[in-house]
């Protein structure tokens, strides 16, 4: 009886630990023509740190993790919605690893609408060519 309980509740503990950022209802047309393949973003604003905090990765097997928080608008998601929202931002990306890293950052703080005072401005990007870049304002 005890090693049911036991695994019982290993069980809940596993289940309860899943990972909240997988995407789990990913649609492939929704990720297939983005031109990265990660991408973190981070912004301190008003001083709070990481007051906006975008992560986005597609694994080799195809697992999609998203995150999405934006404190100054009130945005907090993960997962599936998260995804629902980057796609359309992502979509209106037009950069690649070839940009200067000016008109990358500009591109991406126009599209998430950040604020003039954010600060600590960090964005790492993967791009489906295998180039990692890192861009800091």
């Amino acid at each position: 009886m005890k090693k049911i309980l036991y695994l019982f509740v290993l069980f809940a503990f596993i289940v309860g630990c899943a990972d909240k950022e997988e995407v789990q209802n990913k649609d492939e047309n929704e990720t297939k023509d983005f031109l990265f393949s990660s991408f973190d973003f981070d912004a301190d604003v008003d001083g709070n740190n990481d007051a906006i905090d975008v992560e986005y990765e597609k694994e080799v097997n195809d697992k999609v993790e998203a995150k999405y928080l934006d404190e100054p608008n009130d945005i907090n998601l993960t997962g599936d919605d998260a995804l629902e929202q980057l796609s359309t931002i992502f979509n209106g990306l037009n950069f690649d690893e070839n940009s200067s890293d000016d008109e990358v950052i500009s591109a991406v703080l126009e599209a998430f609408q950040v604020p003039d005072n954010a600060e600590n401005i960090e964005l790492e990007i993967t791009y489906t060519s295998g180039t990692e870049k890192e861009y800091r304002k």
